[in-house]
């Protein structure tokens, strides 16, 4: 499912977690990230998430530069 498609069945809807469960590349990352971030959702869990030295895939990665950037926007 393509978080960009469900967005607006989500949009009025409250949500305490979300558990990130899709593809693993950097732009399907990114978008299930800024989904769950304009949902003001307040917990997120990543699955496929691996220590930095082993970094398999761009889950990671991907939704550490995210919170970088919102860190940067506060």
């Amino acid at each position: 499912c393509d978080s960009r498609k469900v967005k607006p069945q989500l949009t009025d809807k409250t949500f305490d977690l979300a558990f990130i469960d899709g593809g693993h590349g950097a732009e399907l990352v990114r978008n299930d990230t800024q989904l769950c971030l304009d949902l003001k959702i307040p917990y997120l869990v990543y699955d496929d998430w691996h220590p930095k030295e082993k970094d398999q895939n761009a889950v990671r990665s991907t939704a550490d530069e995210a919170f970088k950037e919102l860190d940067q926007n506060i």
